[in-house]
């Protein structure tokens, strides 16, 4: 059997950044970035319900019609 290696399994997630960002110029930085993400996020959800809906009005004579 292999022997296992000693260190860590693989990049640790999380630890760099954030030294710059310390005090109020660093928090409304953070604040602009997580707006975008949300904004980011909710276009994703929006473009996922249109699809859904698409699919689920037409049957699946009209879909081979389409294609």
């Amino acid at each position: 059997m292999k022997e296992r290696k000693e260190g860590r399994g693989g990049k640790r997630k999380g630890r760099k950044g954030g030294k710059e960002e310390k005090g109020k110029e660093g928090k409304e930085e953070r604040k602009e970035r997580e707006e975008k993400r949300k904004e980011k996020r909710k276009k994703k959800k929006k473009k996922v319900k249109e699809i859904e809906v698409k699919m689920l009005t037409t049957c699946h004579l009209c879909f081979m019609m389409e294609i």
